[in-house]
């Protein structure tokens, strides 16, 4: 990870995630890249008491940004070590940020999950939900609450029993200090759709239904605590103290979230599918409540597209 994208909006509670993203920046000797976006939409003046668009607020609204991503930058220079740089866009927020990613060469964003600037913006909550449906790297949401950022060294890692889990072992990998931090990896095993199936919507279950035995999850469980075992090994090899949880359950976002607290975890690490960039609009429902829920920070992870094959 050598570039560490942050967006800011221009409040206190945005720069939160600054303090995390300097952290990561100097283990990982990484550039840090502030962004601030204005979105040309003149505010509403009043005359005469109807509501009209005064393009001298909005020319004043853009050189508040500007002044302010600028003075960001110089502060954080004056104060560390690795290089900091300030970029200021036009356009529609999200859409900027998701583009900044590929023009600044970014590995991760740094952002927390809402905020309100005292320049009149409101976008971080929204935004990042567009973000982490179209961004390309890691997406790490900062969940602050008005209180210091936690460190991030007690780690749940949802693992969904895919092609991606490996990935995102290698993300944490690289984003965490191993030898300091406490990692669960958790994996959610469902009942088998089958039998549910069989189970008519409407009206009382047949007799022939009365002798079938509760689905037998044991052959899911103990398969699932070999691929957690597995994806164990490297990290244990890197110091890290990992632990694993498969855990039978109705829903997987709230298996996930329930280790979490009962860890008191810095972070929930979850995957999104591998999927076309229309229906990357919907990140999965488990990614998806997560993030909604999570009580503490939560790293997105992009599934990478898979190649075609060849003919």
């Amino acid at each position: 990870m050598s570039k560490i994208l942050v967006p800011l909006d221009g409040s206190a509670f945005a720069e939160q995630a600054v303090e995390t993203a300097r952290s990561l920046a100097a283990r990982l000797d990484a550039d840090v890249e502030f962004l601030t976006v204005h979105e040309p939409e003149p505010p509403l003046a009043r005359l005469g008491g109807a509501p009209v668009r005064d393009p001298l607020l909005d020319t004043e609204l853009r050189a508040s940004l500007r002044d302010y991503i600028m003075r960001i930058e110089g502060a954080e220079r004056a104060r560390s070590t690795f290089p900091v740089t300030a970029v200021f866009r036009e356009g529609a927020v999200a859409e900027e940020v998701v583009a900044q990613v590929s023009a600044g060469g970014a590995s991760l964003v740094v952002m927390t999950t809402h905020g309100r600037g005292g320049i009149g913006r409101f976008w971080l909550g929204s935004v990042a939900d567009r973000v982490i449906r179209s961004a390309t790297v890691p997406v790490l949401l900062v969940r602050v609450d008005g209180a210091a950022a936690a460190p991030l060294e007690r780690l749940v890692v949802a693992i969904a029993g895919s092609d991606e889990d490996e990935q995102i072992v290698a993300t944490v990998s690289e984003l965490v200090d191993l030898p300091r931090a406490r990692i669960t990896l958790a994996h959610a095993v469902l009942p088998s759709p089958t039998i549910a199936a069989m189970v008519p919507v409407v009206g009382p279950p047949p007799n022939e239904m009365a002798g079938v035995p509760a689905p037998d999850m044991s052959v899911g469980l103990r398969a699932a605590d070999r691929h957690l075992e597995s994806l164990a090994v490297p990290l244990r090899a890197r110091g890290a103290a990992v632990d694993i949880r498969v855990v039978p359950a109705g829903s997987a976002a709230r298996a996930v979230l329930d280790v979490g607290t009962d860890v008191e975890a810095d972070l929930i690490v979850v995957g999104t599918a591998a999927r076309p960039p229309v229906a990357r609009m919907f990140i999965g429902s488990v990614a998806d409540k997560i993030v909604r829920s999570a009580p503490c920070s939560v790293l997105v992870c992009p599934a990478k597209p898979r190649q075609a094959a060849a003919p």
